[in-house]
């Protein structure tokens, strides 16, 4: 961390992975954990929100903050609670989600004191419509904080007026639109920056990527490398890469290069983002750390 502390925070849900085709396999991952810990492993100072069980997987979690470099002041451990749980099965590299729990990590903390940090420095704060978004930017919105909101799927699932709201207060919002056509995927484009963001993408996997970036339209093709080993994670590799060039007090310099070359590097990994040990040879990820 620097003297001053970190510029990034992240406020959200996370889970533990479990892959069925390898019983006694589990990773830690969740949205904005996800993005929070790819910041940490490229020497972001960066900071994790949230709350796990006090079971085996949030100890998990637990130790792979500690382990990037997140002393965990800001992850709540609740007595008696379940950490998120992610069933999925792999279908080569794509996963395929059978069942998700959120347990306690749907309702993450913003206490006082974080609140108070928020006000004082004004960073980039992330956060996930699977952890409470809405219910986090009122309470963040007037702080000075710089907002963004990994929407994924659920644009089409918010009330109107909750939409709007949402995305009224943000500066920054990612979007999952999968296979869809790059005719469908500008008109929701241009629907979410009509609401005042100044910067809003569609993450679509293998198709790259589409959007806006400070009233300028873009559009990228992924990174050529070798077939990927699992893709999961690598969107939100993607937004933090993004974020960390973009945001106030970020790198500077192309944010979509940045972006895409980190979700480069989370397709050469199995689990959602890059533990320590990886940068020689991944972690196994294996029940008992």
């Amino acid at each position: 961390m620097t003297a001053s502390g970190p510029h990034f925070y992240g406020i959200g849900d996370n889970c533990v992975d479990r892959y069925i085709d390898a019983p006694g396999c589990r990773y830690p991952g969740g949205n904005v954990l996800n993005v929070v810990a790819n910041w940490l492993f490229h020497g972001v100072p960066a900071r994790y929100a949230g709350c796990v069980g006090d079971d085996a997987d949030g100890a998990l979690i637990c130790s792979a903050l500690r382990a990037l470099g997140d002393d965990g002041r800001y992850l709540a451990v609740v007595p008696g609670g379940m950490t998120g749980v992610s069933h999925i099965a792999s279908h080569g590299p794509e996963p395929e989600f059978l069942e998700e729990a959120y347990g306690v990590s749907g309702t993450p903390p913003l206490d006082q004191s974080l609140l108070a940090v928020i006000r004082k420095t004004r960073p980039v704060v992330h956060l996930s419509t699977n952890g409470e978004a809405l219910s986090l930017v009122r309470r963040l919105r007037g702080t000075g904080a710089f907002l963004s909101c990994d929407v994924g799927y659920h644009l089409a699932e918010m009330a109107g007026e909750e939409r709007d709201e949402l995305l009224g207060a943000l500066d920054a919002v990612f979007l999952s639109t999968g296979r869809a056509a790059d005719e469908a995927v500008d008109t929701l484009v241009d629907a979410v920056r009509s609401a005042g963001p100044a910067l809003v993408l569609a993450g679509r996997g293998a198709g790259g990527v589409r959007g806006y970036i400070d009233g300028s339209r873009v559009a990228r093709r992924p990174l050529p490398g070798p077939p990927p080993v699992d893709t999961l994670g690598a969107g939100d590799a993607l937004v933090a890469g993004v974020l960390a060039a973009f945001a106030p007090g970020g790198s500077g310099g192309d944010p979509l290069e940045l972006g895409l070359s980190w979700a480069a590097a989370a397709l050469t990994h199995r689990g959602a983002f890059p533990r320590s040990g990886d940068k020689d040879g991944n972690r196994t990820g294996r029940d008992g750390g």
